[in-house]
C-alpha cells in the first residue's frame, strides 16, 4: 500500500463475494481496502450456532456453496472440497408426520411432535 493511503479499490462488505473480489484485485496487483461491519468476514458462508443451547455450528446458507464455480476455486488456490447433497434444504413441520422431526423414541413408540400439538 502506498504511503498516501490511496486505494485502487474499496470493497464494502466482507461476505463471500466481497472476499473473492478483493482477492482477485489483490492478485492483479491492486491496493484493496475491504470493509466489514461485523467482527468476522464470510457473510452467508460462515458457520454459526443456530439454536440456543445446542452445541452445534451449522452453515447459515450452506446450499450456496454448491454455486461456487470451480474456476474461482482454481484461480484463488482454495483448498475446499464441495460435497453434493441429495436435498438442498429441509423444513420440519410438526403437523405433517411425513416432515416431522423423529427420534429414537418416536420410532419406538410412534409418538411425534404432531401428536403433542393436537392436544
Amino acid at each position: 500500500m502506498s504511503g498516501n493511503n490511496a486505494f485502487d479499490a474499496i470493497i464494502v462488505g466482507g461476505g463471500h463475494n466481497g472476499l473473492a473480489a478483493a482477492a482477485h484485485l489483490a492478485r492483479a496487483g491492486r491496493d484493496v481496502l475491504l470493509l466489514e461491519k461485523l467482527q468476522h468476514v464470510g457473510g452467508a458462508a460462515v458457520s454459526a450456532q443456530a439454536f440456543d443451547g445446542v452445541d452445534a455450528r451449522l452453515s447459515r446458507y450452506s446450499y450456496l456453496v454448491s454455486l461456487l464455480p470451480q474456476q474461482i476455486i482454481d484461480e484463488l488456490g482454495l483448498r475446499v472440497r464441495l460435497a453434493r447433497r441429495r436435498y438442498s434444504s429441509y423444513t420440519p413441520d410438526p403437523h405433517d408426520g411425513a416432515r416431522a422431526i423423529t427420534s429414537a423414541r418416536t420410532r419406538r413408540t410412534g409418538h411425534t411432535a404432531a401428536a403433542d400439538s393436537s392436544t
